[in-house]
């Protein structure tokens, strides 16, 4: 198995994600590490988009976080 970069992977996202969808302007996370890893924090502090972590049970995020997973996860695969 091959490694990838965080720069080749931000390159993906770029070109497979954020080219067909438009570029976001916010992003919320449920917390997960990842997303707070170097790649995250770097990719959207380059693209000038906004993160926010979500509470648990709140009703205008519950849910959400794992519905853009399952859109990232349609693109990844």
């Amino acid at each position: 198995m091959s490694s990838i970069t965080s720069l080749d992977l931000a390159h993906l996202f770029i070109k497979n994600i954020f080219s067909k969808n438009g570029l976001p302007s916010r992003i919320v996370s449920d917390g997960c590490p990842l997303f707070v890893s170097s790649f995250w924090t770097n990719l959207c502090q380059q693209l000038k988009i906004s993160r926010d972590i979500s509470t648990a049970y709140h009703p205008e995020t519950d849910g959400q976080t794992e519905r853009v997973n399952e859109i990232l996860e349609k693109y990844l695969w």
